[in-house]
């Protein structure tokens, strides 16, 4: 079990280290389900952001119980 918190830790790291990556593939899907370019793109980097910012946050209180 923790090998797979491990795993998906790393996994969710590296979607916050690349915000506008994310964000561009999250717009392309956004603008698949939605049909409206302007909506996704504005989605998409909102949500990519929020997640960049939660992956901070995560990484800062995790850092702070090591020490």
């Amino acid at each position: 079990m923790k090998g797979v918190l491990s795993k998906l830790g790393n996994i969710v790291s590296a979607l916050g280290a690349r915000p506008l990556s994310v964000g561009l593939l999250l717009t392309v899907i956004f603008w698949i389900v939605l049909g409206n370019f302007v909506v996704a793109a504005f989605a998409g980097l909102l949500v990519s952001f929020f997640i960049a910012a939660a992956v901070s946050v995560w990484k800062l209180n995790r850092r702070s119980r090591d020490q």
